[in-house]
C-alpha cells in the first residue's frame, strides 16, 4: 500500500475532506473545485448557497463540443455547415456519450 493510499484509509468513510482526496489521488485542485463538481444539484437546492456541478458541465460540454468541431471540421472538408454539424451534434449528444 502506498502512503496516499494508506492515509487516505486512515479517514473514516463520510468524513474524508476534499483536500484529503486531492491527495489520496495524487493530484493538485483547488479543494473548493473539487467540492462544487462533485456536489449535485439537488443537495444545492437543499442548502441555498451550496455550488454544484451544473456550471462546470456546461463548461465541459462546450469544450467538448469545439473540439469535436474542430476534428470533424478537418476530417471531412468537403461537408458544409449543415453535415458538419450533425456530426457534432450525434457525437456531443447525450445519447452517444452515455
Amino acid at each position: 500500500m502506498t502512503q496516499n493510499n494508506a492515509d487516505a484509509s486512515a479517514v473514516s468513510e463520510g468524513e474524508m475532506t476534499a483536500n484529503a482526496l486531492l491527495e489520496a489521488l495524487g493530484t493538485t485542485l483547488e479543494p473548493d473545485l473539487l467540492v462544487e463538481a462533485l456536489t449535485h444539484r439537488s443537495f444545492s437546492h437543499e442548502h441555498p448557497g451550496a455550488k454544484n456541478y451544473e456550471r462546470l458541465e456546461f463548461l465541459g460540454d462546450s469544450i467538448l463540443g469545439a473540439l469535436v468541431a474542430n476534428a470533424a471540421f478537418h476530417q471531412f472538408p468537403e461537408l458544409d455547415e449543415g453535415g458538419l454539424t450533425r456530426i457534432k451534434v450525434a457525437l456531443v449528444s447525450g445519447a452517444s456519450l452515455s
